[in-house]
Protein backbone atom coordinates (compact mmCIF):
# COMPACT_ATOMS: atom_id res chain seq x y z
CA UNK A 1 0.00 0.00 0.00
CA UNK A 2 1.08 3.57 -0.69
CA UNK A 3 1.33 6.03 2.17
CA UNK A 4 -0.03 9.54 1.63
CA UNK A 5 1.11 12.54 3.71
CA UNK A 6 -1.61 14.78 5.14
CA UNK A 7 -1.03 18.51 5.72
CA UNK A 8 -1.11 18.15 9.53
CA UNK A 9 1.77 15.71 9.55
CA UNK A 10 -0.31 12.56 9.96
CA UNK A 11 -0.31 9.82 7.36
CA UNK A 12 -2.94 7.44 6.11
CA UNK A 13 -2.96 4.58 3.69
CA UNK A 14 -4.17 5.37 0.17
CA UNK A 15 -7.18 3.38 -0.93
CA UNK A 16 -6.52 1.17 -3.94
CA UNK A 17 -8.15 2.34 -7.16
CA UNK A 18 -10.41 -0.48 -8.41
CA UNK A 19 -9.99 0.68 -12.01
CA UNK A 20 -6.22 0.16 -11.86
CA UNK A 21 -5.01 -3.40 -12.00
CA UNK A 22 -1.38 -4.34 -11.32
CA UNK A 23 0.32 -6.44 -13.98
CA UNK A 24 1.31 -9.93 -12.89
CA UNK A 25 4.94 -9.45 -13.99
CA UNK A 26 5.31 -6.33 -11.84
CA UNK A 27 5.17 -3.94 -14.81
CA UNK A 28 3.22 -0.68 -14.89
CA UNK A 29 -0.41 -0.69 -13.85
CA UNK A 30 -3.14 -0.96 -16.48
CA UNK A 31 -6.39 1.02 -16.29
CA UNK A 32 -9.68 -0.79 -16.85
CA UNK A 33 -12.22 1.20 -18.90
CA UNK A 34 -15.07 -1.30 -18.83
CA UNK A 35 -17.26 1.05 -16.78
CA UNK A 36 -16.37 4.14 -18.85
CA UNK A 37 -19.13 6.24 -20.43
CA UNK A 38 -19.30 6.72 -24.19
CA UNK A 39 -18.14 10.13 -25.42
CA UNK A 40 -21.33 12.20 -25.94
CA UNK A 41 -19.54 14.27 -28.60
CA UNK A 42 -18.37 11.27 -30.64
CA UNK A 43 -21.06 11.85 -33.27
CA UNK A 44 -19.85 15.43 -33.78
CA UNK A 45 -16.24 14.51 -34.46
CA UNK A 46 -14.84 15.11 -37.91
CA UNK A 47 -14.64 12.25 -40.39
CA UNK A 48 -11.32 11.93 -42.22
CA UNK A 49 -11.77 11.78 -46.00
CA UNK A 50 -9.53 11.83 -49.03
CA UNK A 51 -10.44 14.42 -51.65
CA UNK A 52 -8.67 15.48 -54.83
CA UNK A 53 -8.54 19.27 -55.27
CA UNK A 54 -7.12 21.46 -58.01
CA UNK A 55 -3.77 23.02 -57.17
CA UNK A 56 -5.16 26.57 -57.53
CA UNK A 57 -7.90 25.82 -54.96
CA UNK A 58 -5.35 24.48 -52.48
CA UNK A 59 -3.07 27.48 -53.11
CA UNK A 60 -6.00 29.86 -52.51
CA UNK A 61 -6.92 28.30 -49.17
CA UNK A 62 -3.27 28.07 -48.10
CA UNK A 63 -2.83 31.80 -48.77
CA UNK A 64 -6.00 32.50 -46.75
CA UNK A 65 -4.56 30.31 -43.99
CA UNK A 66 -1.40 32.43 -43.85
CA UNK A 67 -3.46 35.64 -43.65
CA UNK A 68 -5.85 34.40 -40.97
CA UNK A 69 -3.68 32.00 -38.99
CA UNK A 70 -6.29 29.25 -39.40
CA UNK A 71 -5.16 25.92 -40.92
CA UNK A 72 -6.20 25.60 -44.55
CA UNK A 73 -8.04 22.33 -43.94
CA UNK A 74 -10.19 24.13 -41.35
CA UNK A 75 -10.88 26.95 -43.82
CA UNK A 76 -12.00 24.47 -46.47
CA UNK A 77 -14.24 22.79 -43.87
CA UNK A 78 -15.71 26.14 -42.80
CA UNK A 79 -16.44 27.08 -46.43
CA UNK A 80 -18.11 23.73 -47.15
CA UNK A 81 -20.16 23.96 -43.95
CA UNK A 82 -21.29 27.46 -44.96
CA UNK A 83 -22.32 26.16 -48.39
CA UNK A 84 -24.27 23.31 -46.79
CA UNK A 85 -25.94 25.57 -44.20
CA UNK A 86 -27.09 28.07 -46.83
CA UNK A 87 -28.01 25.23 -49.22
CA UNK A 88 -25.86 26.83 -51.90
CA UNK A 89 -26.25 25.10 -55.28
CA UNK A 90 -23.58 24.91 -57.95
CA UNK A 91 -24.49 25.98 -61.50
CA UNK A 92 -23.74 23.01 -63.74
CA UNK A 93 -24.80 24.49 -67.08
CA UNK A 94 -22.80 22.89 -69.87
CA UNK A 95 -22.09 24.90 -73.03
Amino acid sequence: MTTVSLPVGRTRRARPNPSVEPRPNGGPQVRCFTAARKNPYAEQQKKPVTIRLDQDAVTYFKSLAEETGIPYQSLINLYLRDCAASKKKINLAWA
